[in-house]
This record gives C-alpha cells, sequence and structure tokens, in this order.
C-alpha cells in the first residue's frame, strides 16, 4: 500500500469536500431562506430525482470501478475504456430522447416536467462525468477526479453567492447554474482522459465483448446502490404523492441536514478502495477495525452537536421549524448510513461480495417499502414513515455489520446494541426534553458509552500501533 499516494489523495478529496461543505451550507442554509418553501421544495425533488439517474448505465459504470481497480494507468486496455465510454454516451442520448418525450406528453404541472427535463439533461452528464470518476479511482488517480469536484463546486457556490446577493427567488437559475457546473467537471474529465477518450476503436466486436462482461460485474452493484437509495427513497415518494410537496420538501430539507453531517464519508472510501483491493487480508481486517472504532466513538458526536444547532437553525429558518424536529427523528440514519458507506459498502466491493451486498439491499428495500406502506396507508402518519426509514436503515448496518464481522472474524455485537439504544436515546430525549436537559442527557450518555469500552479503545491502538 503506497501510504504517501493515499496521503496526497485523501488530502486532495478532503480539499474537495471541504468545497462541498461549503456548497452544501449555502444550499442547506441559505437557499431556504432565499426560497420560498414551495420553491426550495422543487429544488429538494430535483435532488431527490437526480440520485436515481444511476440506474440508467446499467452497470457499466460499476462494472469498470471492479474490474480495474488496483491497475496502473498504463495497464488499462485504452481501446476498451474508450469504447466503453462512447457507447454509453450513445445509451444516455437515446434514453433522453425518450425521456423528453415522455415529458412532452405527461399531463403534470410546469414545475414538476421542467424538473423532469433538467433531471434527464442532468443524466447525460453525470453518468459520462461518473464513469471517467471511476476510472481515475480506479488506477489510483482520484485527485483529478477531486480538482474536477473542486471545479464544479466552485464555480456554483460564486453562483449562488451572487444570485442570494441579487436576491433571486427561482429555483430554475440555480438549477441551470448547477448543471453547467456538472458540465465543467466533465469537460474537465475528459481533458486529463483525451488519451483514453479519444482513441480510435479497431474492432467494436471486442469492445462489445468487454461490455458485456463490464454490465454482468457491475450491475448487480448498480441494482444494489439503486435499492439502497430506495430505501429512503420509497418513503418520501409516499410522502411526495400523500401528504404534498411542501410536507415533502420539509423532510427532504431534513434528510438532507443527515447527509450534510457527514460529506466526507464518500471521499475516504473512495479513496481507500483501489488501496485496500492491493493489500493483504490481515491489513484489510485491521484497516476495518479501525474503520469500525472511528464509527463508534467519533459519530455519535453528532447527536450533541446538533442539539445546538437546531435552536441556532429554528432562529435562522423559522418556516422550517418543523423540518427540525424532524431531525430529531432521522438523525441516527445520518450514523448508520455513514458507516453503511464509508465501512461495509467498501469492504464488500473490496472483497468482491457484490451478491451479498445486493441481497441485504434488496432485503432491506423491501423491509423499507412494507413499514412505509404500513405507515402511509394503515396508519394514515408521514411521522410513521420517517420512523420506518430510520428503522430500515438500522437494519441494514447491523446485518451487513453481522456477516462482514463473522466473515473478518472481528464482531462486536456489544457494541452494535450499544449503537442501537443511543440512538433511541436520542429520538426520545431529543423530542421530550429542553435543549439544555436533552444536551445534558446526550452528552452523559456518551460519556458511559466512552468510559464502558475505553478498554477496547486502548487495546485497539495498541495493537494497530503494533503491526
Amino acid at each position: 500500500m503506497n501510504k504517501k499516494s493515499i496521503f496526497n489523495n485523501l488530502i486532495v478529496a478532503f480539499i474537495a469536500q471541504g468545497i462541498s461543505l461549503i456548497l452544501s451550507f449555502f444550499i442547506s442554509f441559505i437557499l431556504p431562506k432565499i426560497l420560498s418553501v414551495e420553491q426550495f421544495s422543487y429544488w429538494q425533488l430535483f435532488m431527490f430525482y437526480i440520485s436515481y439517474v444511476g440506474f440508467f448505465h446499467f452497470g457499466i459504470n460499476d462494472g469498470v470501478y471492479l474490474k480495474y481497480g488496483g491497475l496502473k494507468i498504463k495497464e488499462l486496455n485504452k481501446e476498451y475504456v474508450s469504447g466503453q465510454f462512447k457507447i454509453l454516451l450513445f445509451i444516455q442520448l437515446i434514453f433522453f430522447f425518450i425521456f423528453f418525450v415522455y415529458i412532452l406528453q405527461c399531463q403534470l404541472i410546469f414545475d414538476r416536467k421542467c424538473v423532469l427535463f433538467f433531471t434527464g439533461f442532468y443524466m447525460i452528464i453525470f453518468n459520462l462525468s461518473n464513469y471517467l470518476g471511476y476510472i481515475f479511482q480506479s488506477v489510483n488517480k482520484t485527485r483529478w477526479y477531486s480538482y474536477s469536484m473542486i471545479i464544479d463546486k466552485v464555480f456554483f457556490i460564486i453562483c449562488v453567492v451572487g444570485l442570494v446577493v441579487a436576491k433571486f427567488d427561482n429555483y430554475i437559475i440555480y438549477l441551470t447554474l448547477y448543471l453547467f457546473g456538472k458540465i465543467l467537471c466533465l469537460a474537465y474529465c475528459m481533458i486529463k482522459a483525451k488519451k483514453i477518450v479519444f482513441v480510435k476503436i479497431r474492432r467494436y466486436d471486442d469492445v462489445f465483448f468487454e461490455l458485456k462482461n463490464t454490465i454482468s460485474v457491475g450491475i448487480k452493484l448498480t441494482v444494489s446502490a439503486i435499492s439502497s437509495m430506495l430505501i429512503l427513497g420509497i418513503g418520501r415518494f409516499f410522502i411526495d404523492e400523500n401528504w404534498g410537496i411542501e410536507v415533502f420538501g420539509k423532510i427532504s430539507f431534513a434528510l438532507s441536514l443527515t447527509t450534510f453531517a457527514l460529506s466526507f464519508i464518500s471521499q475516504v472510501s473512495m479513496v481507500f478502495f483501489p488501496a485496500l483491493r492491493t493489500t493483504d487480508k490481515k491489513s484489510q481486517i485491521r484497516i476495518y477495525e479501525l474503520m469500525q472504532i472511528f464509527c463508534f466513538f467519533v459519530m455519535p458526536l453528532i447527536y450533541i452537536v446538533m442539539i445546538p444547532m437546531k435552536v441556532i437553525l429554528t432562529y435562522w429558518i423559522p418556516s422550517y421549524n418543523d423540518s427540525f424536529q424532524y431531525l430529531s427523528i432521522l438523525l441516527p440514519i445520518c450514523i448508520f448510513d455513514a458507516k453503511m458507506n464509508m465501512v461495509f459498502n467498501t469492504f464488500f466491493k473490496v472483497l468482491r461480495f457484490e451478491k451479498i451486498l445486493l441481497c441485504i439491499n434488496v432485503l432491506t428495500l423491501t423491509l423499507s417499502t412494507i413499514l412505509c406502506f404500513i405507515a402511509t396507508y394503515v396508519l394514515k402518519s408521514y411521522i410513521m414513515v420517517m420512523i420506518s426509514m430510520v428503522i430500515a436503515i438500522t437494519f441494514r448496518s447491523c446485518l451487513s455489520e453481522i456477516i462482514l464481522g463473522k466473515k473478518l472474524h472481528s464482531l462486536d455485537i456489544q457494541k452494535m446494541i450499544f449503537e442501537i439504544v443511543y440512538a433511541l436515546c436520542f429520538i426520545i430525549v431529543s423530542l421530550k426534553y429542553t435543549t439544555f436537559t436533552s444536551l445534558f442527557l446526550v452528552l452523559i450518555f456518551y460519556l458511559i458509552q466512552v468510559i464502558i469500552f475505553r478498554h477496547q479503545l486502548k487495546y485497539c491502538i495498541i495493537k494497530h500501533n503494533g503491526n
């Protein structure tokens, strides 16, 4: 494992994610101040829809990520990489045309048609840039992908600042500039990959054979990823359908705050994946245990930070007071989903357990669908829909931890149960008590956690320092 390369990639990735954090701040805390609840809800609807456009690469992107992970750039078959990119572009254009025809024919209000059109356009740009980004990550050139993200985010931050100063209060202009930032991201990726993208293809028969193999490798991961997003998405679909765009917007805003708290997670897993693919089993177990320790002792601090943050946000954006109450219910998603993304997803991919990951996500999606259906049509409560989301995400994290823990011989049921109890206590305490009391109780609970498990922390640190 090249520690210097990992460190450099992490530095650039953290810079990119730091800029993303600034952008997330503007979107989460400034846009709701400028846009009306309805306008901001359509922005949230767009962000919701675009999270599913990855399905339309049909496993190609995930396939190259898994197949080429750990290779050096000179070891790539550039004809295969270029040919698959061109075929992917053709597929995206076909689906955009179908999408466009559907938008013209469907009976929806203008705003929803507008959101769908922008989603279709985003699909083309994102899937192409994501393909090149996965190639960069596979060959340990994550810096290039991080730089493309920096260009995209900095451009949009500048635009948002200008629009906010000018007090533009129409979500469409924000969507337009958001897409333009993604175009700049794609352009940078194509420039860095010009020796790959613009290679002449001599035999497309070989490319199609390689593409078939790539899809067969990646489709399980793609379906797994879409199933993963639908675990929360199915509840949001039910909420939008039954309680309208404004309730959807407020709950989506609360969910976006949970993801805002952990912006660095995807970048960490992105950098570690190619490195872990080239390490031995013993090193993989060591890293897995260290990541678990990090999650157990560091992530619960979010519970503590979010309690006073809710008070500040209530004064800053009073029209979203309901969202901050929802946050008390939804925040555990932040912890368990972050563990899933940073630790479990990464190791399932590294160990090539895509089928297991797919089964876990499909099973959890089934559970989420059943619970959300009952909450919507039997209990008729969107509060119960949110609780169903939390139960499903917690179930998925725990099931993944049990399966991976057994395979890596590193399972601690006691810590896992404590995490669930802590999450339950946070929800009850933050909903029932005043800010000061709930902050005090949550802090005390965290100190109890540190005291009870301090010996395991010391043992893990000594063990890994010794290695």
